[in-house]
């Protein structure tokens, strides 16, 4: 009769637990595009011409996330149409 080979459960003899190789890459931070600016619109002067004076002589392109204040004057151009 041949000999009945027993079949062996779990880690081979002489394994350890190793640590797992990190391969992350390390990079350099990039220096963000966006500038976080204050603009002050003094009194008499529109908003939007202060904001365009701003982009037209910096030469870039803003995006207003927050606005507060007072407004004393609206002047609403083109109306929708049905509106009062």
């Amino acid at each position: 009769m041949a000999p009945i080979s027993k079949k062996l459960c779990g880690r081979p003899n002489g394994s350890k637990n190793k640590p797992k190789s990190t391969s992350r890459s390390i990079c350099q931070p990039i220096e963000s595009s966006v500038k976080l600016v204050t603009i002050n619109v003094v009194s008499g002067k529109g908003i939007m011409e202060t904001i365009l004076d701003v982009a037209c002589c910096d030469h870039v392109s803003l995006t207003v996330l927050n606005a507060f204040g007072m407004i004393k004057n609206v002047i609403i151009c083109n109306p929708p149409q049905g509106a009062p």
